[in-house]
Order: structure tokens, then C-alpha cells, then sequence
């Protein structure tokens, strides 16, 4: 008899992020064309303004759990690396199965969780 086990982990935090409506607009439209590292960007790029406001919130959100979490009084002096990858899917798709590979933590962030968004035929959304 085949024994059924739950192996995904257990999460351990949760928290509310609020991004601006203009910022979570561009990052869904450079998931889209791109899920690399978007914490690695040219100064030039044009999206280098939404990229770094984005990274700044994460590491806020990042330190805040750290604090509160694991009593860590001197959060912001923490020397913090991360890479930032999307993953976009249409209704109904899943992630592929991936991996985390060298990692203390991971952040998951929902940027959308349906239909809200659509997109043109140029990867931007629509008004």
C-alpha cells in the first residue's frame, strides 16, 4: 500500500506587502518578458527606478521578519544577498517543479493571484 506524505514545507511567516499599483504593473510586465534575477540590473535600465523600489521593500519586509522572528535587534545592519525570480502562469497553470538550491530562507511574493491583469500584445497591461 502506497503511504502518501505531505513533504512541501510548512510556512512560517505571513505578511501583508502593499506595492503601489504602478510598481506592481511593471514587475508583472518584466516577469513576463524576462524571469532572470531582476535584483540585477544596469543603473540605465529603464525599469532600474521600479526595480530598486521593489528590492528596498523586499529587504524592509526581509528585516522585519528577521527582527521579529528571531529576535535580531540589529537587523539593519545585516549584510542580506537575494536573488529576485518570477514566475508567471496563466489561470490554472502550476509552477514547474523547481528547487531552492543554497538558501536560508525564501520570500514568496503574490504579485496577482487571477485575472486582474491582462496583457496586450506587447507584454504590457492594459489599463
Amino acid at each position: 500500500m502506497m503511504k502518501i506524505t505531505k513533504n512541501w514545507t510548512t510556512k512560517i511567516g505571513k505578511i501583508q506587502m502593499d506595492v503601489p499599483e504602478d510598481l506592481k504593473r511593471k514587475l508583472i510586465e518584466i516577469i513576463v518578458r524576462d524571469v532572470t534575477n531582476f535584483f540585477v540590473y544596469d543603473k540605465n535600465d529603464p525599469n532600474a527606478d521600479f526595480l530598486k523600489k521593489y528590492e528596498m521593500m523586499a529587504n524592509e519586509v526581509i528585516r522585519y521578519y528577521l527582527t521579529n522572528a528571531y529576535n535580531i535587534t540589529d537587523a539593519k545592519s545585516l549584510n542580506i544577498e537575494g536573488n529576485a525570480f518570477g514566475n508567471h502562469q496563466v489561470y490554472g497553470g502550476r509552477s514547474y517543479p523547481h528547487y531552492h538550491h543554497s538558501f536560508d530562507g525564501v520570500m514568496i511574493h503574490y504579485l496577482t493571484a487571477g485575472e486582474e491583469y491582462v496583457l496586450d500584445e506587447n507584454n504590457k497591461v492594459q489599463e
